[in-house]
């Protein structure tokens, strides 16, 4: 902490840090394998924030939390191949981004695989992508050794569409229709409201 304060002080920044939150993963421990709540465990994040606010404040540092979503996968996908960063120094450079107001937009190069057309100025269109992309790549054993160059990448996530595009058609495939008559009963269109749309991913 002595460390991450002092260079804080010397380029006279603030600190970003992702705002992380474990209760609700620990407290679900118990369905999960001993490797998985091993790791757990092991992580120090609460007395880190502590000691890093408690740290930054005695030297008029602030410190911004920011929202952890999808960072190590735009760090991945967007860094890695550009900068030549590690999986971890990559995800840093989103946190930091993100704390000085920066969009992270899905880069041109990968329109083409995601079957983007183009892209609104918003945040939301960029955000939703990313989301999209993260479960994409959920369900794929990738090693983020292989995200060190563009064409890699292209190809990790040209192999995702694919593959999400086969599991669709599998599940259409297997569904039953069946041929029945149902009864309609009418409803009240004022007595019915839209759900909401979720606010956080």
């Amino acid at each position: 902490m002595a460390e991450i304060v002092s260079i804080a002080q010397s380029y006279q920044c603030p600190i970003a840090c992702e705002n992380l939150d474990f209760s609700k993963k620990k407290a679900s421990m118990r369905h999960c394998s001993k490797g998985y709540n091993r790791m757990l465990s092991g992580f120090i994040y609460d007395k880190f924030r502590a000691f890093l606010v408690a740290r930054a404040e005695k030297y008029g540092i602030e410190v911004a939390f920011k929202n952890p979503f999808a960072t190590s996968t735009i760090g991945m996908i967007k860094y890695m191949p550009k900068y030549g960063l590690n999986s971890a120094s990559a995800a840093a450079m989103v946190i930091a981004r993100t704390a000085l107001g920066f969009n992270e937009r899905i880069p041109r190069s990968y329109w083409s695989v995601l079957g983007v057309v183009s892209l609104e100025d918003g945040a939301t269109s960029n955000w939703g992508l990313w989301g999209k992309i993260c479960k994409l790549l959920s369900g794929q054993k990738i090693s983020r050794h292989q995200m060190f160059t563009q064409a890699n990448v292209l190809e990790v996530l040209s192999d995702a569409v694919s593959r999400s595009g086969k599991t669709k058609n599998k599940s259409r495939r297997g569904r039953k229709v069946k041929s029945t008559s149902l009864s309609v009963a009418s409803v009240d269109s004022s007595s019915t409201r839209e759900s909401p749309m979720p606010q956080s991913c």
